[in-house]
């Protein structure tokens, strides 16, 4: 949902998950498309006259001078009727999930509907402004959404994926193994992110498939400062990092190296070296790594019985070694009886209620904008439901003491 298409600008080549999302709300014939086409500065959405031009989002890269590459997305109107009118409201509404910014085009004088969904957009936690039709500034359309990034920027809003766990000069090793599902010849997004975050740094990444991280250990002039593996090579890292560096030193908590969400990160420290998993630190990069901790905490109350729901941003063609729709389940089925229901989820699809399900497990997230991943867990909490993603729900269903 939040991919848009690429400009090929300098500065725009920004992954999909990272560019804030600006979407343009209204009525039908309110103008969206023609407000979506004066800021892309190219008539790129259709407009005319007839009401419900706009069927399904439309979604657009653009780099905006001061804040960056930027998805804006033209919606549907929230005014549609009908059996189908209604589903073009419901791609609003998804579309509303992701949305950093939203702009709600009026024409005329703001009514109760609009009222309403401004309300909305902000409880989904967007910074709303409402654009009169007859009054379009782009250069004040462009200014309110800079300062609006710009404060949500302040705010503290822009994390990073590694936090306060590595300094420049430390060594982190990535055990990185190449499944079927990895993309031919490229490393997958959180892979990708993480070797960038750490160069940026000025950290030394270190990376290497499971089968020779031993031989990685043996061959550095100094422990690494960190470990960070995929987190299906869980128990395989753990067993190499015990037999190298020796026993586990107790929580990560009580090592005065680390506070905070820093050390609710690190899953083991071996031998005085910490361990985690790009799952894992992307539940705090694009999520909130506290509730989905408490999420993989009632992984052993399910049973036969219970229903799961597996969601993931990317929609590919199912694999043998598919993470989410082939190994998770396996390991759920394995702790909670071989009658637990999965259901998967991917792209934009997600249930309008989750009250049916005993636990929403989702994906590291790295195709969708923390916005989006921040909304899916207050649905998850509206209704009760407990929620933890990948990385946590795999430690949690592999750990050995």
């Amino acid at each position: 949902m939040e991919k848009g298409i690429s400009d090929f600008k300098p500065g725009s080549a920004v992954v999909p998950g990272e560019r804030p999302v600006v979407g343009i709300f209204g009525k039908r014939n309110a103008g969206k498309s023609t407000l979506f086409n004066l800021l892309l500065g190219q008539e790129y959405a259709v407009v005319s006259d007839h009401k419900g031009t706009t069927t399904d989002p439309v979604r657009k890269s653009m780099e905006l001078d001061g804040a960056g590459a930027i998805t804006l997305v033209d919606t549907p109107g929230y005014d549609d009727e009908g059996t189908v009118g209604g589903l073009r409201v419901e791609q609003a509404v998804k579309s509303a999930a992701a949305c950093d910014v939203a702009l709600i085009v009026v024409d005329g004088v703001e009514d109760g509907l609009d009222k309403r969904w401004a309300e909305y957009l902000e409880g989904r936690g967007a910074t709303v402004f409402v654009i009169n039709k007859q009054d379009v500034s782009k250069k004040d359309v462009f200014d309110k959404i800079r300062h609006a990034l710009e404060a949500r920027g302040r705010a503290g809003s822009e994390a990073t994926i590694l936090g306060g766990l590595v300094s420049a000069g430390d060594i982190a090793v990535l055990v990185m193994p190449q499944d079927k599902a990895a993309p031919k010849g490229r490393l997958i997004m959180p892979q990708m992110q993480t070797v960038r975050e750490l160069l940026d740094r000025g950290c030394v990444p270190v990376c290497v498939a499971p089968d020779g991280l031993e031989g990685v250990f043996s061959a550095l002039s100094r422990k690494p400062e960190l470990v960070i593996t995929d987190s299906q090579a869980f128990s395989a890292v753990r067993d190499v990092m015990r037999k190298v560096f020796g026993a586990g030193d107790g929580s990560p908590e009580s090592d005065g190296r680390f506070s905070g969400t820093d050390a609710e990160v690190i899953s083991d420290i071996l031998g005085g070296v910490p361990l985690t998993s790009f799952s894992i630190l992307f539940s705090r990069y694009k999520g909130d790594i506290r509730i989905f901790r408490e999420g993989a905490e009632k992984i052993p109350l399910l049973n036969g019985g219970s229903r799961v729901l597996i969601a993931e941003a990317c929609a590919h063609r199912p694999l043998s070694e598919d993470i989410g729709r082939v190994k998770l389940p396996a390991l759920l089925r394995k702790a909670a009886g071989d009658s637990l229901q999965v259901d998967v989820v991917a792209g934009s699809d997600w249930p309008s209620d989750l009250k049916g399900y005993d636990l929403v497990i989702h994906c590291g997230a790295c195709m969708f904008n923390r916005r989006l991943v921040l909304s899916r867990i207050a649905d998850a909490q509206r209704d009760g439901v407990p929620i933890t993603n990948y990385g946590l729900a795999i430690y949690k269903l592999v750990k050995r003491d």
